[in-house]
């Protein structure tokens, strides 16, 4: 279940992020059914396939089957069950999407306390479906934004001062 894991992205991007930490495997017996256009499939059972990216935090050993049994019990609820029948999706439609993100929020906080933070989630249904939740996506964008943000006053700001100091206004 456990296995080291470096991910880069892709060559060329200059935001290149480096992680090393740990890659768990999970798997989630459930059965769901969807509504598509007002008209509901028929439930239909799957072995969801869950996939956590784990960063430790800092330098100290953690028991890995206890983090194991924290991820379980949050799993545990939906093992075998109807997921539409399971809180919340008895209020929200159980598609790989909302699973993804219902289980990637759920998991950050009870991995709060262990020395690890939840990189990244993957969800499939099948092994040519998956999903995947990533809150450094997003931040990643927004860090992108401010640095262009930066340099460009800054430039400007250069080429104002030197054409002031040359005396081109």
């Amino acid at each position: 279940r456990i296995c080291y894991v470096n991910l880069y992205w892709q060559e060329g991007d200059e935001d290149k992020i480096k992680f090393k930490g740990y890659k768990y495997k999970f798997s989630l017996n459930a059965s769901h059914s969807i509504s598509i256009n007002q008209k509901s499939s028929d439930s239909h059972f799957h072995t969801f396939e869950l996939v956590l990216f784990l960063e430790a935090t800092d330098e100290s050993f953690m028991p890995y089957d206890e983090l194991e049994k924290v991820v379980y019990e949050c799993l545990g609820p939906y093992e075998y069950k109807e997921l539409g029948e399971v809180e919340p999706f008895d209020q929200t439609q159980p598609t790989i999407e909302n699973m993804g993100s219902v289980f990637f929020d759920k998991l950050k906080i009870a991995l709060e306390s262990f020395p690890f933070r939840l990189v990244k989630l993957e969800i499939s249904e099948t092994p040519s479906r998956t999903y995947i939740v990533s809150p450094y996506d997003k931040s990643l964008k927004k860090e992108k934004v401010k640095h262009l943000l930066i340099e460009n006053i800054l430039s400007n700001t250069s080429k104002a001062v030197m054409q002031d100091a040359l005396g081109n206004n």
